[in-house]
This record gives structure tokens, C-alpha cells and sequence, in this order.
């Protein structure tokens, strides 16, 4: 996944922090609190943003698309049908 912060859509502020997904951790929530990253909750969905804008707090950017274009380079189209992506304790539905 690009680990690249883009600058927010919305202000073009930099304060940029990525959106994490799953059941967060004590030491997850710890690290939220210091605004390292903020939490998404528990499920992902087609949905799901990557990143957050600490000034304006916009979110932006599709998580499951960064998933699936790294996942497909130089492979075949995958077909239309259920798929399980199983991230930290986290299952994905998406088609």
C-alpha cells in the first residue's frame, strides 16, 4: 500500500494521518490519542477511507482500491464473486 501522505482534497492541509481498521489494541488506542493515526472501527467496506485530515478532519481516499491494485499487478482480472481478505483480525467483504 503507498505509504505517501497526500495532501487533504478539501484544505490542502498536510496534517495528514492514515485511518486504521480493526479491533484496536490498548496500545492502538494509546497511539490514537497522540494523533499517530485515527480508528476506522472494526469492519471494512468498499466504503472505507484511508486517510484523515487532522485539520479539517475530511476523509479521503479509498482503502479497499489501494488493496486491490497492489494485490492485482500482473496478475488476471479477478472474477465478480465473494472475496475474504482476513487484515489484523479483520475480515473484508467486498466484490
Amino acid at each position: 500500500m503507498s505509504t505517501k501522505r497526500p495532501p487533504c482534497p478539501k484544505c490542502q492541509s498536510k496534517k495528514i494521518v492514515p485511518i486504521q481498521y480493526g479491533m484496536p489494541s490498548m496500545e492502538m488506542y494509546e497511539k490514537s490519542k497522540l494523533g499517530k493515526f485515527v480508528l476506522g472501527g472494526c469492519c471494512i467496506s468498499g466504503e472505507s477511507t484511508k486517510w484523515h485530515c487532522l485539520d479539517c478532519e475530511h476523509e479521503f481516499g479509498k482503502y479497499l482500491d489501494d488493496i486491490n491494485d497492489n494485490a492485482g499487478r500482473g496478475l488476471q482480472p479477478r472474477p465478480k464473486r465473494l472475496i475474504f481478505i482476513v487484515i489484523q483480525k479483520v475480515c473484508v467483504r467486498h466484490l
